[in-house]
């Protein structure tokens, strides 16, 4: 069983993957209204997302999963807290035994569209040329001009599965010095 989670501190994207369905899934959390310590509001969001990711993990079986690493090129304090976020996320895998890759982020793009400058749109655009039948959807636009299309957390989390199932198959050989492996510590 395969998993691919897109790391948000709002919307993280889930797809787990059996080698034959794909299952997709949002884990959400909001900010506490009003707080006077968002920084320790940003703590209790990180272990409620690693409380549902663990729910996920002993559910599906996991066996592999792939996550996107940092953008370096980021700014702002949310890099902070999606820097613990990802941590979290690698000690709850290396805690459950499950070996898992990190995918640069343009190299994700580059795989999943051809272009590591893709943006959201692009990424969104695969998944629905391909049809994987992404349930969860979003809005792009406004109430009055909807524009529904798949999650692009789910589509980031579809990639990565399908990318670490392209890297176990063996078809990627290519990005052996890209990407980190846990199972090399």
């Amino acid at each position: 069983m395969y998993l691919g989670i897109d790391q948000s501190l709002t919307s993280t994207g889930i797809t787990i993957y059996d080698g034959i369905d794909f299952v997709y899934k949002l884990l959400k959390t909001e900010k506490t209204k009003g707080t006077k310590c968002p920084t320790i509001d940003y703590t209790r969001r990180l272990l409620s997302l690693k409380s549902q990711i663990n729910e996920v993990l002993d559910e599906y079986n996991i066996t592999y999963a792939a996550m996107e690493g940092m953008s370096y090129g980021s700014r702002g304090s949310t890099i902070f807290d999606l820097g613990g976020l990802s941590h979290i996320i690698r000690e709850l895998l290396i805690s459950k035994e499950i070996d898992f890759i990190i995918v640069p982020p343009k190299t994700l793009k580059k795989y999943w569209t051809g272009s590591g400058n893709a943006n959201k749109s692009d990424m969104v655009k695969v998944a629905e040329d391909e049809d994987y039948n992404i349930n969860i959807l979003k809005n792009y636009a406004t109430k009055k001009n909807p524009d529904i299309r798949p999650d692009d957390n789910i589509v980031d989390s579809l990639a990565l599965c399908r990318f670490l199932d392209d890297y176990k198959s063996g078809l990627l050989n290519s990005y052996e010095d890209i990407i980190e492996r846990s199972w090399d510590m």
